[in-house]
């Protein structure tokens, strides 16, 4: 049986990407399994870790993007299964997609594109205390409270007093 492939790659609405079967005598040799992604404390940049595929790559090539692909962004050679995202933006959505190649520097024969989504975090807002001179001041009680005061009272008495 021949395998589906499907022509437009759409995210968000938008029109990202064209799908383009891999081109190897056996495609799943040049699958792979998982990228793993670190960000620095700023968000503004993530560490990829491409696991390695069935068959040894001579290379790995790929984009991220918040908007449209434009491959390659970047190229990795398999002495290197790391690569590093710099200039993003903390908080941002970007689409990554990453193919395994036969050949060094994205040459011959390529397996299936690896999808992903990068979100590097927003930094934590820090606020600073600020001293003053007023005093604390302290809301008058209102019916409400009073009410609810009331309530535990006759609950108490309910309890305990009879």
């Amino acid at each position: 049986m021949s395998p589906i492939y499907y022509e437009p790659y759409y995210m968000n609405g938008s029109f990202i990407d064209t799908y383009v079967p891999p081109n190897t005598g056996n495609p799943a040799d040049y699958r792979i399994p998982y990228i793993a992604v670190s960000y620095n404390a700023a968000g503004t940049s993530a560490t990829l870790t491409i696991a390695p595929s069935t068959s040894t790559p001579g290379s790995y090539s790929g984009a991220a993007t918040s908007n449209t692909f434009n491959d390659p962004d970047f190229v990795i050679n398999t002495n290197n299964n790391t690569y590093t995202i710099t200039g993003m933006v903390p908080g941002t959505t970007y689409s990554l997609r990453i193919r395994a190649w036969t050949g060094a520097n994205q040459s011959g024969s390529y397996g299936e594109y690896y999808y992903d989504k990068l979100t590097p975090p927003k930094p934590a807002s820090v606020f600073g205390s600020t001293a003053t001179s007023s005093s604390t001041i302290t809301p008058p009680d209102t019916e409400w409270d009073e009410l609810l005061l009331h309530l535990e009272i006759e609950q108490f008495k309910l309890h305990y007093l009879q």
